[in-house]
């Protein structure tokens, strides 16, 4: 019996944790490519964040996903803010425009679900102005976050045991090829 509680306890927390969801080099380029699954770092109930790490040779993105219950876009060059532990700003450019659409603020597997998949959401990626590597965001939690849209910007907090997750994730892209 304690086995088997065991075995369901070590399932329950080990699927949520994160991992390296692809990783391989390119046959044709010779590019690294690595990308970490999606985590959710913040949550309200009419609002959800998602983020992975992804690293195209010695290129560093966070992606970002952000649904809402609203319609708006994020413009090429735009700010996403991280506001780290040691109060210090971290910030991050949008590489390209996104438009809000029904769902795609969600992850794949979030798609699906009943009642989550009717709200507005982008999918876009940022990359470091101050460090191509994201290394500072390895030694500090992110505490919470600030971007830009077309109706103004966004900010909040991430959720408290969720504050690990961007540092962990650049970690698991630094791994040796």
């Amino acid at each position: 019996m304690k086995k088997l509680l065991f075995i369901a306890l070590f399932y329950s927390f080990s699927s949520y944790a994160q991992e390296l969801e692809e990783s391989k080099i390119d046959e044709f380029t010779g590019t690294v490519v690595k990308r970490t699954t999606w985590e959710k770092i913040s949550s309200r109930f009419t609002a959800k964040t998602f983020f992975r790490i992804s690293r195209l040779d010695t290129l560093y993105m966070l992606d970002w996903k952000y649904s809402s219950d609203y319609i708006f876009g994020v413009a090429e060059g735009s700010k996403l803010m991280l506001k780290l532990e040691n109060d210090s700003i971290y910030t991050l450019i949008n590489v390209s425009p996104s438009v809000a659409s029904r769902g795609g603020g969600r992850p794949d597997f979030w798609r699906g679900s009943v009642g989550l998949s009717d709200d507005y959401g982008i999918s876009t990626s940022y990359v470091s102005i101050n460090d191509p590597t994201l290394a500072i965001l390895k030694k500090h939690k992110v505490v919470k976050f600030r971007f830009y849209t077309t109706k103004g910007y966004i900010e909040e907090d991430v959720m408290e045991d969720s504050t690990h997750r961007i540092g962990r994730g650049v970690k698991i892209v630094h791994l040796k090829d």
